[in-house]
């Protein structure tokens, strides 16, 4: 690891991350986390960081806990689901990828 960038991300009501691993070219990410900053979250309002299984069931999955760190692998298969619309706060994280600058990913 040689460096991390870094992002605020806040998910409103109705957000939503769609299915995705994170691996692009020429960005060299070995890792990838989520720093959750959201106090008193309750697992009904959605914001889940899930893992799918091969067969698309939820493997494993993390809701926002403030001030936990989520950490995995790139590429990795992973969503956010929904926020709900009825939920009375925004979910707000840090979030990123750890990076080399050597070359990482399915060509190397």
């Amino acid at each position: 690891i040689d460096f991390a960038d870094a992002q605020a991300t806040r998910y409103r009501p109705g957000h939503v991350l769609t299915g995705h691993d994170d691996w692009a070219a020429g960005k060299n990410r070995l890792y990838a986390y989520v720093l959750n900053l959201t106090r008193e979250w309750r697992v009904d309002w959605g914001g889940a960081l899930i893992f799918p299984d091969a067969n698309g069931h939820i493997e494993e999955g993390f809701a926002p806990a403030f001030n936990a760190l989520n950490l995995f692998a790139v590429p990795m298969r992973h969503a956010v689901t929904q926020v709900a619309s009825f939920a009375p706060r925004d979910r707000l994280s840090i979030t990123g990828w750890l990076r080399s600058y050597q070359a990482v990913g399915p060509q190397t």
